[in-house]
Order: C-alpha cells, then sequence, then structure tokens
C-alpha cells in the first residue's frame, strides 16, 4: 500500500525539455532539483570493462545520494533513473531511460527463476494486455495459444508485461491461476515446479572450475570472519579460471554483486549466464604476506 509513480516514456524527450530529478543527496533527504535535458542516447564508461549506453543526460543537479531516484518530466512522470554524474564537471549528470527499465523489469523481476515455478508461457507487450508468443507445458494443456492476450491473472486487469510478472510474486508451484484473455475465455494454470540449476556443473562448464563450501575449519586456519565463498579444489587447464590466473586452494568469495555461500547459490547466480558473457569475480590467496584478494572479470564460455 505504497504510493507510486507513473512510468512514462523516454522516447518524445527532447533536448531543452524541463526535467525534475528527485533524490537524498549527501543525506539531505527528499531533495527536489530542476534542469532540463542536455542530451539524449549519451554514452558512458565505468571501468575498462563496461559502459552505460542509451543515458539522458541533464544540468539538474545530482550528486551523491539521488542515484536511483527518479528523473521525472513536466507532468510528474518517471522517465529516467538518475545513475551518474560526471565528477570532474558541474552539472553534467546522467540518467538511465525509462523505456530501458521497461526492458529490464522482467529480467530483473525474473519471478519464475526467484520462486522456482513456471507457467511454460512467454509473452510479450499487447494494446489490451500481454499477448503470448510462446506456449509450454504445463500451459499447453489448459487451453491457452500463441497469440491469446491475457487481460486478467486471479481478477488482476494486466497492462504490461511487468504486471504478468508482478502477478506472479509469493506464488509456489502448485498454486492456480485463473487466466483471463480480451475474448473471455478463462483458463486454471496450475503453477508447476521449476528445477533448481546444479551449481557444481554449471561452475565446470561455464568457467572451468571445481569448488566446495568453505569449511568451519577452513575459515578458522584463514582467520576468516565470515564463513562465507567456496574453495576451489580443481581448475580446467586452459579453462576460463585458468586464464585468469584462479588457482586452486583459492577462495572464491564473490559472483558478480553476489556472496556466494553454496553451490545451489552458484547455481542460481550462474543459470542465466551464456557465452561471452563478462562476469567480476573476487578470490582471495593466501600467500607468505598474508591474505591477498584480487577482483577480475571471467569471460563464460
Amino acid at each position: 500500500p505504497l504510493p507510486t509513480l507513473t512510468l512514462g516514456t523516454s522516447a518524445d524527450l527532447m533536448v531543452g525539455e524541463t526535467v525534475i530529478a528527485i533524490g537524498n543527496p549527501l543525506g539531505y533527504q527528499h531533495t527536489v532539483t530542476a534542469g532540463v535535458v542536455s542530451a539524449l542516447n549519451r554514452s558512458l564508461p565505468i571501468d575498462e570493462h563496461r559502459n552505460f549506453e542509451g543515458l539522458i543526460q541533464t544540468d539538474a543537479s545530482i550528486n551523491p545520494g539521488n542515484s536511483g531516484g527518479p528523473l521525472l518530466n513536466i507532468l510528474g512522470e518517471a522517465v529516467g533513473i538518475n545513475t551518474a554524474i560526471r565528477a570532474d564537471a558541474e552539472n553534467i549528470g546522467f540518467a538511465i531511460s525509462v523505456d530501458q527499465l521497461r526492458e529490464l523489469l522482467p529480467v530483473m523481476l525474473d519471478v519464475e527463476r526467484r520462486y522456482r515455478i513456471r507457467t511454460g508461457l512467454r509473452i510479450e507487450d499487447a494494446s489490451e494486455g500481454c499477448r503470448i508468443v510462446q506456449v509450454q507445458p504445463p500451459a499447453d494443456q489448459v487451453g491457452l495459444s500463441v497469440n491469446d492476450v491475457i487481460r486478467s491473472i486471479n481478477g488482476t486487469v494486466i497492462h504490461s508485461v511487468i504486471d504478468f510478472h508482478i502477478a506472479l510474486v509469493g506464488k509456489t508451484p502448485g498454486e492456480a491461476l485463473t487466466i483471463m484473455t480480451v475474448t473471455g475465455n478463462q483458463h486454471q494454470l496450475i503453477l508447476e515446479p521449476r528445477a533448481r540449476p546444479d551449481g557444481s556443473k554449471l561452475l565446470l562448464e561455464k568457467f572451468g572450475i571445481e569448488a566446495e563450501p568453505i569449511t568451519p575449519g577452513t575459515a578458522k586456519r584463514l582467520r576468516l570472519k565470515r564463513i562465507r565463498g567456496l574453495v576451489v579444489t580443481r581448475i580446467e587447464r586452459d579453462g576460463p579460471a585458468d586464464r585468469i590466473d584462479l588457482r586452486r586452494g583459492d577462495l572464491l568469495i564473490q559472483i558478480g554483486r553476489h556472496l556466494p555461500e553454496d553451490l545451489q547459490q552458484v547455481g542460481e547466480l550462474l543459470e542465466q549466464v551464456v557465452l561471452g558473457d563478462r562476469i567480476e569475480v573476487s578470490f582471495i590467496r593466501s600467500s607468505r604476506f598474508g591474505l591477498v584478494r584480487t577482483t577480475t572479470v571471467i569471460r563464460s564460455r
């Protein structure tokens, strides 16, 4: 029961258009600043491996603490998410366009993976709801077909793909969805369980690493404050891990932004990784000088 902002569109933004940024810069809560759209489709290098693309440039004052806050048009619609500044300049700020956000939200929510459920449906936005573009089990057993347009789920009107994914939040295998299409047909879909990925298998397939969870004994020996991460037990020769000089006995403590505690978590992290993805990893190596932490990028195969 929280107030929400209307998501606008960034497709019709114009250079010179007035925009408003809201955030908590330097801890000053609910600060509002105004400016204009200075440029569109800007690129911003983050490091040697990553660039932000398609950014909105604005001269509305943005400071640390604004990141994640909305950039609004004069109608109060969110047209961007404030994300970065040029520290060596004044009033050069950047926001991720809301249209990019719309594309990313289903991936970010990824409800079926998070709750380990399966609908068997792949959908896309349509004028009256969501159009079904692929049907697999269990959806193919309840009369749903490609090009059917979903109008509601359990009585909640579905306006977009995002609404579809939100309707699945908190659902568990075995629960029933009452799906209504725009033609008035009603379908009862029973959610199936989604198998958990094999973390050991994916770690070896994608990175050439065999590993096991850190034991309390290992943590005590290395004087680690937290028992978190994986001990590398074998590196496949000439594999992706071998190329970044990961070695047997190293402690793999971070994959992307995540701190895996066991192989099940690793499986869930690597489930979406595809050939050629560049993933930042951190590992700790014990040397005669103590523990040395290294952060680098590994390329998935």
